[in-house]
């Protein structure tokens, strides 16, 4: 009796140890949608201000964005991710100011790119390829302002770049086609991105990608 539970532990041990390395494994993937930028005519008016510059204007706070990641999937529920992002033009600012004298108008635009790394959790749902997906981690960020003008030159709130590492979450669904093909659609933030000179605010992104398993 006692052999019997022995190999019966023994069993069951190897069947998990064979489930474990079922889902360790390389994955890579890609994956395209909206960006959107949490930024409005009223904190462009508190940057402008903050630089010395009285004006006001408008924003356009959407474009389309894309990321490639690689990641490694420990076991079932958990993964390491790691890539790259774009997320195009994601703000357009247009205004008019005051002073410096003699005023005038200017446009900006707002782009941004960079690398991430995220803790990535999964929770199956049944054993029907659907799984809730979860994501925590921190990006490097750049914000890249491209001004132009007329009038007087808007010092301090020119052609400028912010870069710095925000945090980043973000939460999806993702579908098993196959063993090897997975879809996913996502939600994710980036957090206080850019600055006074850029213009500043969190960064979402809303994607729909595939992901390839090796």
């Amino acid at each position: 009796m006692n052999n019997k539970n022995g190999l019966g532990r023994i069993a069951v041990a190897m069947g998990m140890l064979v489930a474990s390395t079922t889902y360790a494994q390389w994955y890579a993937g890609g994956s395209g949608g909206q960006s959107r930028m949490d930024y409005n005519s009223s904190q462009l008016v508190a940057d402008l201000a903050a630089a010395g510059i009285t004006g006001s204007g408008s924003v356009g706070d959407t474009d389309i964005g894309g990321k490639l990641f690689v990641g490694y999937q420990f076991n079932r529920y958990f993964a390491l991710e790691g890539g790259y992002f774009n997320m195009g033009r994601f703000a357009t600012i247009n205004g008019t100011f005051t002073a410096p004298a003699p005023g005038g108008t200017f446009a900006s635009d707002l782009k941004g790119q960079g690398g991430n790394i995220d803790a990535v959790g999964l929770l199956p749902l049944g054993e029907n390829g659907f799984s809730l997906l979860g994501r925590a981690g921190a990006a490097y960020f750049e914000t890249k302002a491209s001004l132009s003008s007329t009038g007087a030159v808007l010092v301090g709130y020119s052609n400028t770049t912010s870069s710095k590492t925000v945090p980043e979450l973000g939460i999806g669904v993702q579908y098993d086609f196959t063993k090897t093909i997975a879809g996913r659609v996502e939600a994710q933030r980036y957090f206080k991105v850019g600055n006074g000179n850029t213009g500043s605010g969190d960064v979402d992104f809303y994607s729909a990608g595939i992901v390839v398993r090796f």
